[in-house]
């Protein structure tokens, strides 16, 4: 379908895409660009602990943009030019989904230019290794 829109071979699409991808790993080994730009972090909202009455927070994040906002700037206030660098994402694109994600109270402005989110992520592994201490604490 792309190259037929693009009325190319199927072989020449193919090859753009891997010259494509190919720079954007070079671009990230010479700090070029954030991680995340390509390598989006797995990200789930699970109702435990936090109060979202007033946000339906699987609306907010069922998109990866949003995902990815809360990742970057969980554990610090970033600037939009930090999470567009991260991200890859142009700045005003990111201004109006940091705009969405404050107006549905996820995210915080602490420091004036500075965004981070209001609640904790946890890896994936921390809710296991919480159990297990548990269990050997009990």
């Amino acid at each position: 379908m792309i190259a037929e829109r693009l009325a190319l071979t199927e072989g020449m699409v193919k090859f753009y895409l891997r010259a494509g991808k190919m720079k954007l790993k070079e671009a990230l080994k010479m700090n070029q660009i954030g991680e995340k730009s390509f390598n989006p972090s797995e990200f789930a909202i699970y109702k435990s602990a936090i109060d979202f009455s007033d946000v339906n927070i699987w609306e907010v994040f069922k998109r990866k943009a949003p995902c990815q906002l809360a990742i970057i700037c969980h554990d610090r206030a970033r600037t939009i030019s930090e999470i567009s660098f991260e991200t890859g994402i142009p700045a005003v694109y990111i201004e109006e989904e940091v705009e969405l994600l404050c107006d549905a109270g996820v995210m915080i402005n602490p420091v004036k230019g500075k965004y981070r989110t209001n609640f904790h992520i946890l890896k994936q592994s921390t809710p296991l290794k919480l159990k297990e201490q548990f269990m050997r604490l009990h």
